[in-house]
């Protein structure tokens, strides 16, 4: 890890975790997201034909949506 990247880690209050990919315990966040975007997908599209039509306001969505410990949107961290 460099010397950059933790410091902004420190800054950020951000705890890094390093595990192996095929870990069970490592892959809760991309499986958290991918339940997230199944959901969102099954409300907004009403066929296969519309994903496209409603994929950005599924991105919007999820960018606003805070972090559950964190208690602070992706949009937040970006642009603050």
């Amino acid at each position: 890890m460099s010397a950059l990247f933790t410091h902004v880690n420190v800054m950020l209050g951000i705890r890094h975790v390093m595990s192996a990919s095929r870990t069970v315990r490592s892959n809760w966040q991309a499986d958290a997201f991918v339940k997230r975007l199944s959901e969102h997908l099954n409300f907004y599209a009403k066929d296969d034909y519309s994903i496209e039509e409603v994929i950005a306001i599924i991105e919007a969505d999820l960018r606003a949506t805070p972090h559950s410990k964190m208690l602070i949107s992706p949009y937040k961290v970006v642009c603050r």
